[in-house]
C-alpha cells in the first residue's frame, strides 16, 4: 500500500509539472490605430474567462505572461476604439499586432 501512495503522488507531480510548463508562454505586441496606424496607448488586454489582464503602455505594447498553451481569446478595449476580440491558437510565444477601429 505504501508503494501505491507513493506511486500516485509521483505521478500527480508528474502530470502536475508537465501542465505547468505548457503555461509557461507570452503573448505580447502593440496595440494600433487601424485607420492611422497610430499606437494606442493604455488599451485594455485580457483572456476571456480569465481573471486579470495588462494594460499597454504610452506606447500601444503589452506582455501577457504565464498564458498556457491552446485556444485563447484576447479582448482588447480602448476608449476611442471599438471592443476587438482575437482567437487564435497558441503554441509558442507569439507576438500579435493589435488593431482597432
Amino acid at each position: 500500500m505504501k508503494y501505491f501512495i507513493g506511486f500516485c503522488f509521483l505521478l500527480f507531480l508528474f502530470i502536475h509539472s508537465k501542465s505547468l510548463a505548457q503555461c509557461k508562454l507570452k503573448i505580447h505586441g502593440v496595440v494600433k490605430d487601424a485607420d492611422t496606424g497610430e499606437p494606442l496607448p493604455f488599451s485594455s488586454i485580457a483572456l476571456k474567462d480569465l481573471p486579470g489582464g495588462v494594460y499597454a503602455d504610452e506606447s500601444g505594447l503589452f506582455t501577457l505572461s504565464d498564458v498556457c498553451a491552446g485556444q485563447v481569446e484576447l479582448l482588447v478595449t480602448h476608449l476611442s476604439c471599438e471592443k476587438i476580440n482575437l482567437n487564435f491558437n497558441l503554441v509558442s510565444d507569439t507576438p500579435p499586432i493589435v488593431t482597432g477601429k
